[in-house]
C-alpha cells in the first residue's frame, strides 16, 4: 500500500511539471517571437547553423532541433513551436531523473518549484539558460545527496562533475548555487569530506580555466567587478531598482516566497535545529545580498524575474534534506497536501500573465497588417510612431516581424525596422542584400540565408506610415 502512495505521488507531481511543459507549447508565439529569442530563432532558422552567445555551449542541445527541423524544409510553426517545447523539455527530462532514477522527492519538489514560484513574465523568456542552469544545479546536488544510486565511485565523480561543468558553462548564476548547495549539503551531512575537497577543487579549476579560455562579456564581467569592489556597494545598495521590483510585485509574486521562508526557518526553530536554521538564515541572507549588488537591470519585468528567480532555490533549501529526520519539510501533511494545489496557482498566474505578451503579438500583427497591401517587403518605419505602444520592443521589432510574417509561408515575409532618421543608416536602407536588424549588429546579407523559410525580396527599404 505504501509502495502505491509513492507511486502515485510522483506521478502527480510528474503531471504537474509536464502541464508546465505544455504550457511552453501552447504559449509558443508568445514564448519565441519574443525579444532575445526571436533574435536566435530567425538566426537558427535563417543561417541553420548554432547561435551561441557568451560562451553558452550548452545552448546546443536545444538549438539542435529547429536546426534539424530547418534542414527537413519543415514548416516555421511547426519548428518554433518544437523548440519552444524543447527549452522546457531538457529541464524536465532533468527532474524525471530525479524524481525516478535517484527517487528523490524533494529534489523533485524543488526542480519543479524552482521553476514557478517566482516567475510570472518570466516563463515567457523562453531562451533564457538560468532554467537550464536551475535544473543542472539541482541534480548535481541530488547526484551528491543519493551518491549510493551510483554504485561505481568513478562513474559517480564523473557523472557529477560533468554535471557541475555543464552548469557553469549554461549561466554564471551557476557558481553561486552551486556553492551554496554545497555549503547546505555539508551543514546537512549529506556529501562527506573527501567527496567535497574533489568537488570544490575541481570547482575552482573549472572556473579559473574558463575564465582565461572562455572569458566572458556583457553583464557576466560585470557581476565579478560588482562583488570585488565594496566601494560600490553603498550606492548601488542606495539605489536599487531591485529593491523597487520586490516592492512593487511583492503581492503578487514575492510574497510567496516569503511565507516559504517563514515556514521553513519556523519548523527549524521548533525542532530545535538552530545550527541548520542559522545556516538557512545565512543562505537567504547572503544570496540576496549578492543578487541586490550584482543584478541592478530594471529594464522590464520579464528581466527583473529572471535575476531574481534563482532566489527561489535558496528559499526552498529545506527540500533538500534527510528525510528520516521531523523537520525535512516533506515529512509535514500540510506541505504535501497544499504543494499541488501551490503549484496549479503558479501555474495560474503564469496562464494570466500571458495576456501582455498576446497583447504584444496581436501590435505586431497590426503593424504587419498595415505594411501588406503596399506589396513591400522590407520598411523603415519612424521611431516617434511606436511611442504609444510600449508593449513593442524597438531593438527585436526586426526579426519577431519577419518570423510572424513569415508563418503563413515565405511569399508573406516581411521586415519592419524601427529608426530615428534615415540618413543614420548611410545609405544601408538603399542595400537590397540588406536584413537590417538591430542597431547594434551589422546588416545580413540576405543572399546568405540557407533555409527557404523566408523571402525579403529584391529591393530596398520603403517608409511605413503610421498615424499615432
Amino acid at each position: 500500500m505504501q509502495v502505491i502512495k509513492k507511486v502515485n505521488g510522483s506521478f502527480k507531481l510528474d503531471i504537474l511539471y509536464l502541464m508546465f511543459v505544455v504550457m511552453a507549447g501552447y504559449f509558443w508565439q508568445e514564448r519565441i517571437i519574443n525579444q532575445d529569442t526571436a533574435f536566435t530563432a530567425f538566426n537558427l532558422t535563417a543561417l541553420e547553423t548554432f547561435d551561441i552567445a557568451h560562451f553558452r555551449f550548452t545552448d546546443v542541445f536545444t538549438q539542435i532541433i529547429p536546426i534539424l527541423m530547418t534542414k527537413a524544409n519543415l514548416s516555421l510553426p511547426t519548428i518554433l513551436i518544437s523548440y519552444s517545447i524543447a527549452l522546457s523539455l531538457l529541464p524536465y527530462l532533468l527532474f524525471r531523473v530525479a524524481l525516478y532514477s535517484l527517487k528523490d522527492k524533494g529534489i523533485a519538489w524543488l526542480m519543479l518549484l524552482a521553476q514557478i514560484l517566482l516567475v510570472s513574465d518570466y516563463f515567457f523568456d523562453a531562451i533564457s539558460q538560468s532554467k537550464l542552469a536551475i535544473a543542472l544545479v539541482l541534480l548535481f546536488a541530488g547526484l551528491i545527496k543519493n551518491k549510493l544510486a551510483i554504485q561505481n565511485k568513478s562513474l559517480y565523480y564523473l557523472v557529477v562533475l560533468t554535471i557541475m561543468f555543464l552548469a557553469l558553462l549554461c549561466h554564471p548564476i551557476s557558481l553561486l548555487l552551486i556553492v551554496i548547495l554545497l555549503f547546505w549539503l555539508q551543514v546537512n551531512k549529506l556529501i562527506e569530506n573527501k567527496d567535497l575537497f574533489i568537488i570544490g577543487t575541481t570547482l575552482a579549476a573549472i572556473v579559473i580555466v574558463k575564465h582565461f579560455v572562455f572569458p566572458s562579456s556583457g553583464y557576466e564581467n560585470g557581476m565579478l567587478s560588482q562583488l570585488i569592489n565594496p566601494d560600490n556597494w553603498a550606492h548601488i545598495l542606495q539605489d536599487n531598482y531591485v529593491l523597487e521590483f520586490i516592492k512593487g510585485h511583492f503581492k503578487s509574486i514575492y510574497i510567496w516566497a516569503a511565507m516559504f521562508f517563514l515556514f521553513l526557518l519556523f519548523r527549524f526553530f521548533r525542532a530545535n535545529e538552530k545550527k541548520l536554521a542559522l545556516a538557512y538564515l545565512f543562505c537567504n541572507i547572503s544570496f540576496f545580498a549578492l543578487l541586490l549588488i550584482v543584478f541592478k537591470q530594471g529594464d522590464s519585468n520579464m528581466m527583473m524575474e529572471k535575476n531574481l528567480s534563482t532566489l527561489a532555490i535558496v528559499v526552498l533549501l529545506p527540500f533538500i534534506g534527510t528525510e528520516t529526520n521531523s523537520y525535512y519539510t516533506l515529512n509535514s501533511i500540510r506541505v504535501r497536501f497544499f504543494l499541488p494545489f501551490l503549484c496549479l496557482f503558479f501555474l495560474n498566474r503564469i496562464n494570466k500573465s500571458s495576456d501582455f505578451f498576446t497583447d504584444r503579438q496581436e501590435k505586431m500583427e497590426s503593424l504587419i497588417e498595415r505594411a501588406e497591401p503596399q506589396g513591400h517587403k522590407k520598411y523603415f518605419i519612424n521611431q516617434e510612431a511606436l511611442s504609444t505602444t510600449p508593449e513593442i520592443n524597438l531593438w527585436s521589432l526586426p526579426y519577431e516581424t519577419a518570423l510572424l510574417s513569415s508563418l503563413n509561408g515565405p511569399i508573406n515575409t516581411l521586415t519592419i525596422k524601427n529608426i530615428k532618421e534615415v540618413q543614420y543608416w548611410r545609405g544601408l536602407h538603399k542595400n537590397k542584400k540588406a536584413f537590417i536588424g538591430a542597431d547594434f549588429f551589422m546588416p545580413y546579407n540576405t543572399e546568405k540565408f540557407k533555409s527557404k523559410l523566408y523571402d525579403f525580396g529584391k529591393e530596398e527599404y520603403f517608409l511605413l506610415e503610421v498615424n499615432q
